[in-house]
């Protein structure tokens, strides 16, 4: 599964440098002399390809970054449990 995604996920700023090979994203700019992208060190979803999981992924990213529980970004990307009463 591959989207011809591409976004400024890596830092680049004024280019796109990532691309989606297989549902996730690989740094454009982490390639050898020839073009050949190297395998990423980390698992990021693809937003097309996987919109859920980049949502948890870049919230669980932001929160861990500002000293948040990791459990406290999974109820931001997942949503609070929904409890129906009968």
């Amino acid at each position: 599964m591959s989207c011809n995604y591409q976004g400024y996920e890596f830092g680049a700023g004024a280019y796109p440098d990532s691309v989606c090979i297989g549902g996730r994203l690989f740094d454009a700019d982490n390639c050898d002399d020839k073009g050949n992208l190297y395998e990423p060190t980390e698992e990021i979803p693809c937003p097309m390809c996987n919109e859920a999981g980049a949502v948890e992924y870049w919230t669980q990213q932001h929160m861990s970054s500002q000293g948040w529980p990791r459990k406290h970004a999974m109820v931001i990307a997942k949503g609070p449990s929904q409890k129906h009463s009968p």
